[in-house]
């Protein structure tokens, strides 16, 4: 999987000028919230090369037709909204239970044993909550980001916003032993991209080696999500 998508990634004779792009667009997506959705108009390109079996999508896709990627790209962010909305609900949700716990322990444990005591169950019982949130969260972050790349190729494929939200397809993907190892390569190749790319992001070519990871990464992801629906999966 990765020797494939390292190889798309700069394959083409316009390779690098696509690259180039990519780079300016992510630093105006690091500035502005438009340049991001082009972002994802094109990663739905992208994950569509990735699960293309028939050999001609083999080098990066050009950057054109940007009205087709800005629709695309909003199509994509509403995925991932959808996906993220859980994460959201849950933590700002909890959090602010969290806060009123600490009033409400300290009342009923003054009550019980003095002012000291009350003050203690307050707080026991708002970080019990705190933490409790917090491990909910990022498991639920977890499961969205494990799930979206699937999600994101159903939208890519079928060009319908319904085809990311089909749960027994999703499921089926998800479990496969081709999916998880795509995931975790995907995931390592994310972290170590990343670090790679931080310290020369002031140097501005940075931005130019996070867009290569990150076609890199949705190239692999969408090969997993290919593997895992192919009959030998």
């Amino acid at each position: 999987m990765l020797s494939e998508a390292l190889s798309y990634a700069r394959s083409g004779d316009e390779a690098l000028q696509r690259l180039l792009i990519g780079g300016a667009i992510q630093l105006g997506g690091a500035i502005f919230v438009l340049p991001g959705v082009f972002l994802y108009g094109y990663l739905l390109r992208v994950l569509r090369d990735a699960v293309d079996d028939t050999g001609d999508t083999d080098e990066l896709p050009p950057w054109d037709d940007w009205e087709t990627l800005a629709v695309d790209g909003l199509k994509a962010l509403l995925v991932v909204f959808a996906y993220l909305l859980p994460v959201f609900v849950v933590t700002v949700g909890g959090v602010l239970v969290a806060v009123f716990a600490l009033p409400f322990g300290a009342a009923l444990g003054s009550g019980a044993a003095g002012s000291e005591a009350g003050a203690a169950a307050g707080t026991t019982l708002f970080l019990v909550v705190f933490v409790g949130v917090i491990l909910l969260g990022a498991l639920l972050s977890l499961l969205a980001y494990y799930l979206l790349p699937a999600a994101l190729v159903g939208l890519a494929v079928e060009d319908d916003l319904g085809a990311a939200f089909r749960w027994d397809a999703l499921r089926a993907v998800a479990l496969s032993k081709s999916y998880v190892v795509g995931m975790l390569l995907a995931g390592l190749v994310a972290v170590a991209g990343s670090l790679v790319a931080a310290p020369l992001v002031f140097l501005l070519v940075g931005f130019v080696v996070q867009f290569y990871v990150f076609v890199v990464v949705a190239h692999v992801a969408g090969q997993a999500v290919a593997a895992s629906t192919s009959p030998a999966a």
